[in-house]
């Protein structure tokens, strides 16, 4: 059953048993809180359904633009490394391959390594170079929201946080904040912690509103045939600094300006040479449920 259907059904179970159940405790000899815990469950059901039924009206998010090789991801998601490889050009996928054949194992191997632990960022947002969920360079916000989710006697929470554009808080927080009026009153604990998920999802995406839109045509750095050749020259430096413990920050800074190229770009190139060698660095993480 898809979202219309089931928000449908909800409305109009909700309708119907609010009304049923004034109607019935007005005549039957049963007691008031009864009638009113009925009531009130039923109540719960047409938000819920309307809230399904605006899901449904949004439709399907958009995908977003692809980052450097990456593909879509979910909001504050990082790619498992070797993923890596997808869609990026092959004479870029060529160059690599070729660098990674040159450089020493151990390296590339203490390279995947610091990927594995987090030490390296594989997105450009990880180091404040770009939205969260897009890639691009726009003015952002830093936001924490919550989806809840609640299963009766179990719930489920997603923390989502990042720096985010405006267009992107803005469709995030909708999307949170028409899950948390449908879903989030399922349980006792689930309905207080909605109490504040979804009024924050709400003012976030009314904050949104005020943001800036990104320029015209504006796009997440790539790592495009041009950028690779400037950079490829100076691949084993690079990782040597990385593996000598520099900031990756400040490293991916200095070369881009030395190389001419986007410090993002210099990021893109060292993530996708260490995640494309077929060796999978570290499994996916898994959702967060409470």
């Amino acid at each position: 059953m898809n979202r219309m259907w089931m928000g449908l059904t909800l409305v109009a179970v909700g309708i119907s048993g609010c009304c049923a159940g004034l109607e019935f405790g007005a005549e039957a000899r049963v007691p008031p809180w009864s009638v009113h815990a009925v009531v009130l469950f039923c109540a719960l059901l047409v938000p819920a359904g309307a809230g399904l039924l605006a899901l449904h009206a949004r439709g399907a998010p958009k995908e977003r633009p692809v980052r450097g090789g990456a593909r879509n991801l979910p909001a504050g998601g990082d790619p498992a490394p070797e993923e890596w490889d997808y869609e990026l050009p092959l004479p870029v996928l060529s160059r690599l391959d070729a660098i990674a054949g040159r450089l020493p194992t151990e390296d590339l191997e203490g390279l995947r390594v610091m990927l594995r632990d987090g030490l390296l960022p594989l997105l450009p947002s990880r180091l404040g170079w770009g939205c969260t969920r897009c890639g691009i360079d726009a003015p952002r916000r830093k936001v924490t929201l919550t989806r809840n989710t609640g299963m009766l006697v179990l719930r489920r929470h997603e923390t989502l946080e990042g720096e985010f554009c405006g267009p992107c808080l803005r469709s995030l927080a909708g999307d949170v904040a028409l899950h948390n009026l449908a879903l989030g009153w399922w349980g006792v604990i689930s309905a207080f912690v909605n109490l504040a998920a979804l009024p924050q999802a709400v003012f976030e995406w009314e904050a949104a509103k005020s943001m800036k839109a990104p320029p015209e045509g504006a796009e997440p750095p790539r790592l495009d045939e041009a950028s690779t050749a400037r950079i490829s020259p100076a691949a084993g430096r690079i990782v040597n600094r990385l593996l000598s413990g520099l900031d990756p920050g400040e490293v991916y800074e200095e070369e881009g300006s030395r190389l001419g190229v986007l410090p993002a770009q210099v990021l893109l190139f060292i993530a996708a040479l260490a995640g494309g060698s077929g060796e999978d660095p570290g499994a996916p993480g898994a959702d967060e449920a409470g």
